[in-house]
């Protein structure tokens, strides 16, 4: 790992667990611990938590959801963190940083994690990375194994921290990509970060940028180390530290006609991780939910097989 981007402080932090409810299949507890990373925003700088703790046959593998950008209830979120605790999988479902209960006071849900201040993003997605790696610390103490299930944003933070913590062992990604400059310039996010690129759709500086990165992942790919990158970004994309997801297993659903997390950045992705492809299914970015109920099964299955191999 580079330098060290992705090194937490070594404290004795402790997750602080609150009972919920109870019900038949799972109790729901709220956990909560420090952010390693400690911002302006002071609802910003607690890690929330739901878990979802099996309450027969537990298996103990702790299973981190990751939620989509913008969430405010995330229902679907917590619809495969009760089905997980269902199968018997512990599941965590993190609040990102400035969402949901970490929502600066006054502000929308997810508003201020990714905007058209780049260094405020740069730091929200290492926050995110160090708040996955601390509540990993405090799971491996309590001796769970550990995996992923990332949507949208939350997928593509999953590839990226499956990439930088082998402790994240297995994952399952739905609608996530890699290569940033290819998400911002031909994908639909893109218009609310960077203006309309010009010269027959590409600036010079998105190519300066594309030649730049493919050096760069040469570079990685030769010496496999990662060097000083050029672009603080490029410790951000999920493609930098695919060569070290290789060993382990990754299932990913991706949207054949998605217009935010386009065709080319999934592909380059899957290409990163030496996988074939992604699952595909006939529908854009968010209409991939009504698919929910064969992801699970497939997920499920998928978790399953790994738990019983091992």
């Amino acid at each position: 790992m580079q330098t060290g981007f992705y090194e937490i402080p070594h404290n004795e932090s402790v997750l602080n667990r609150v009972l919920l409810e109870k019900r038949e299949a799972y109790s729901l507890y709220e956990v909560t611990f420090p952010s390693p990373v400690q911002t302006e925003s002071k609802e910003n700088n607690t890690v929330y938590s739901l878990h979802y703790r099996p309450n027969h046959h537990r298996k103990g593998f702790a299973i981190v959801v990751f939620h989509g950008w913008l969430a405010r209830r995330a229902p679907f979120e917590r619809r495969i963190s009760q089905e997980l605790a269902a199968g018997g999988f512990d599941a965590f479902l993190l609040n990102l940083p400035y969402h949901l209960k970490r929502t600066p006071k006054g502000r929308r849900s997810g508003k201020d994690f990714f905007s058209k201040d780049l260094k405020k993003t740069y730091s929200a997605f290492h926050q995110a990375v160090l708040d996955a790696r601390k509540l990993a610390d405090l799971l491996q103490k309590d001796g769970y194994r550990i995996g992923g299930f990332g949507l949208s944003l939350g997928a593509i933070l999953l590839n990226l921290l499956m990439g930088v913590d082998e402790r994240y062992e297995i994952g399952v990604s739905v609608v996530g990509g890699g290569d940033f400059n290819t998400l911002l310039r031909k994908g639909w996010m893109g218009r609310w970060v960077v203006k309309s690129p010009e010269l027959n759709g590409r600036k010079w500086e998105d190519r300066k940028i594309c030649m730049e990165y493919r050096k760069f992942l040469s570079e990685i790919d030769e010496t496999g180390k990662i060097p000083k990158p050029p672009r603080e970004w490029f410790l951000l994309d999920p493609l930098t530290y695919a060569h070290r997801n290789h060993p382990r297993r990754v299932l990913l659903f991706n949207g054949l006609f998605d217009p935010i997390i386009p065709r080319a950045s999934v592909l380059k992705l899957t290409n990163r991780l030496g996988i074939s492809k992604p699952v595909w299914l006939p529908t854009e970015h968010f209409s991939i939910l009504l698919f929910m109920p064969y992801m699970m099964k497939k997920s499920l299955a998928f978790f399953e097989r790994f738990s019983n191999s091992h």
